[in-house]
């Protein structure tokens, strides 16, 4: 249980520090609020996917777990919500790159990344690849 908690605090840091985002290409524009659907890592060496309502060490990853919501007006706001313990949020600025990449800025950090079909896909090199939905 310490291990998931660790793992959830070091993923907030993570998106927060190194800031991976991203959101949907096509029509449908990149603005809309994303929900967690699964996060892909690796563990021990062995591939682990945990998919939005399932447990991993005893820790629920619920659709709410992670939520990104991007506005009309170049401004993000993302929220982490861990069993048993407070909100984390944070909020930033968005613009469009090229193609389907959107760069997510917080406090003076960017990152591109690239969208498809309203799934918004961040990779975290040292934790994993998660996936949220509109």
């Amino acid at each position: 249980m310490k291990k998931v908690k660790v793992f959830l605090v070091s993923l907030f840091a993570l998106i927060l520090g190194a800031f991976c985002f991203a959101s949907c290409g096509g029509d449908e524009g990149v603005e809309g609020k994303y929900i967690f659907s699964y996060i892909s890592t690796t563990v021990g060496g062995e591939p682990v996917i945990v998919n939005a309502g399932e447990e991993y060490n005893g820790v629920l990853f619920a659709e709410d777990f992670m939520t990104i919501e991007i506005d009309g007006n170049g401004e993000f706001s993302i929220e982490m919500k861990m069993p048993g313990e407070e909100a984390l949020s944070q909020k930033g600025t968005w613009e469009e790159g090229e193609g389907n990449v959107v760069v997510l800025t917080v406090e003076g950090s960017s990152q591109e990344v690239t969208i498809e079909d309203g799934v918004l896909i961040f990779d975290i090199p040292t934790l994993g690849i998660v996936t949220l939905e509109k």
